[in-house]
């Protein structure tokens, strides 16, 4: 299931709004939705008994305004639990994990590097 667990409003310079925000997965614009949303509250263009219908309704699509992506951010982005190797295709790690053997060439008289 895709949660939401933190949103976070703040204005950092006269002219710069920043929205934050952590969850699990996002639905596809998701975040441009939530962003228009808290600007059309910022601007008055939308009451907070509004914002907060439309954010609490099971309607996919609820939120009709989408920011245009100029101007939004992606900062960071964490993954808790997450194996790096897991996310290298599994052909490259299965290359990755084989081992190097030393073999004796018996006709030759020498040593084979396999791997």
């Amino acid at each position: 299931m895709r949660s939401l667990y933190r949103t976070q409003v703040w204005r950092q310079d006269s002219d710069e709004v920043l929205l934050e925000l952590e969850g699990n997965a996002y639905l596809h614009q998701q975040v441009r939705r939530i962003a228009a949303a808290v600007l059309h509250v910022g601007l008055g263009k939308t009451t907070i008994d509004e914002f907060t219908a439309v954010a609490d309704s099971k309607i996919h699509g609820a939120a009709a305004l989408v920011l245009p992506a100029k101007g939004l951010t992606l900062r960071r982005v964490e993954y808790k639990e997450f194996s790096p190797m897991s996310a290298v295709p599994r052909v490259a790690r299965a290359e990755a994990a084989r081992p190097e053997v030393a073999l004796i060439d018996e006709a030759n008289q020498s040593e084979v590097t396999v791997g």
